[in-house]
């Protein structure tokens, strides 16, 4: 049966990437209408570091990409830890170049970079799922997932980061490895939680026994990295991986386990260590019959990392759900990869509830 011209318009307004839009300007609107219509509403600065007062309130982190991407050279006197911040430089540097160097136009460039990481994000996550039997729409995940929505609120570097990895595992699928690899090393760039999808392809790419092509990516990968590393310790004395950098707990999940009140505890053990344990097991089962499956290696590597995370990081909620955010991406390609629109459904089952209590709470976004 052909598709009339009615239908395929209806269509074309109606892909994973347009819905996504349509939920970033939901939440920017509730944002920017409820604060006055001021853009640094989602800056989130605080007086401890933008005015120099010890007793003023810490803001949050995208504080830190405006102060860079308004005084590139300039901005460490503001920063909580110079080094640490201005290794992820790609997104304030792009904020920076769509301003023009104007910086009352730097609070509109980081949102519009995040809206449009976001919604790209979902429409090729679900062409990927589309290609695997999935339904497209499964891909709204990536939108509604909390740590994708907070990070929207708050400027943050996730969106612009998981963009890149998606981007640079969909070249690898199509076999085009160099621009892979440099999708990925500017992912690493935004932030470096994509490094964690670095020995996913390279596991693959040995088991393959392609051995020059595996340590080609991970030279493309880890060269600009280490060179801002260098130019960092040479200007501000210090490595950026070795300041705010996360930390691991020997004891699986011990933070969940100290989480104070009660209350919080049951809700981390039931939206992060019930289903990350399980992905976690899915991704062993696979892997022991498919041992080259890429976003299986990617599963399992996200998953070992949020199982060990550092409890002070666990402390934090929502630092959490940003943090996890490498699972979320995994998980729908894992599922865009085998076919798997049930575990697809589950994780909407599973992950939106908290999206729904955060938009519930007084001060989360109006």
């Amino acid at each position: 049966m052909k598709v009339g011209a009615a239908d395929a318009g209806r269509h074309i307004f109606l892909t994973p990437g347009l819905l996504a839009l349509a939920v970033c300007c939901l939440v920017v609107g509730l944002v920017y209408f409820t604060h006055g219509r001021d853009p640094l509403a989602f800056v989130i600065v605080g007086d401890r570091f933008n005015l120099g007062e010890p007793s003023g309130n810490v803001g949050y982190d995208g504080q830190f990409a405006y102060y860079i991407a308004v005084d590139p050279l300039g901005a460490a006197a503001r920063l909580d830890d110079p080094a640490y911040r201005y290794q992820r430089i790609l997104y304030p540097f792009l904020a920076r170049l769509l301003a023009l160097g104007r910086p009352a136009w730097v609070p509109w460039t980081l949102l519009f970079i995040n809206v449009v990481s976001i919604s790209v994000t979902t429409e090729l996550v679900g062409r990927m799922l589309a290609r695997g039997g999935v339904s497209p729409y499964l891909a709204l995940l990536v939108p509604l997932w909390l740590g994708e929505i907070f990070a929207l609120r708050a400027d943050l570097n996730e969106p612009l980061c998981f963009l890149l990895v998606v981007v640079a595992l969909g070249l690898y699928q199509r076999e085009r490895y160099w621009w892979s690899a440099v999708a990925l090393a500017s992912g690493a760039l935004a932030k470096d939680s994509a490094l964690l999808f670095l020995p996913a392809i390279v596991i693959v790419l040995l088991l393959q026994r392609r051995w020059w092509l595996s340590w080609r990516s991970v030279a493309i990968v880890l060269l600009p990295y280490t060179l801002v590393q260098y130019g960092l310790y040479r200007w501000l004395g210090g490595f950026g991986f070795a300041g705010n950098a996360v930390r691991f707990e020997l004891i699986p999940f011990y933070g969940i386990i100290l989480s104070e009140p009660s209350s919080a505890r049951i809700f981390l053990i039931l939206f992060f260590a019930l289903p990350v344990t399980a992905l976690l097991v899915l991704a062993v089962r696979h892997l022991l019959h498919s041992p080259q499956a890429v976003h299986a290696w990617a599963l399992l590597i996200n998953c070992l990392f949020i199982v060990f995370l550092t409890r002070a990081s666990i402390f934090d909620v929502l630092a959490l759900f940003r943090l996890a955010t490498g699972v979320v991406v995994a998980a729908l390609l894992f599922c865009a990869a085998r076919g798997q629109r049930r575990l697809a459904l589950w994780l909407h089952v599973i992950w939106i509830p908290p999206s729904v209590i955060a938009f519930m709470i007084p001060g989360f976004l109006v």
